[in-house]
């Protein structure tokens, strides 16, 4: 998985508490972009 400089240094938790952040900032993401997705019928870029 791809690290976020900016992200991690912010956050400095342990590692199991950085991962559940990073899981829920991941699943906010994906509610997001499928929001866009719906807003955006198939029109690309």
């Amino acid at each position: 998985m791809a690290m976020m400089p900016g992200k991690e240094n912010k956050i400095g938790l342990t590692m199991r508490q950085h991962n559940l952040g990073a899981f829920s900032w991941i699943e906010d993401e994906k509610k997001k972009f499928r929001k866009v997705l719906k807003e955006t019928p198939s029109k690309k870029k």
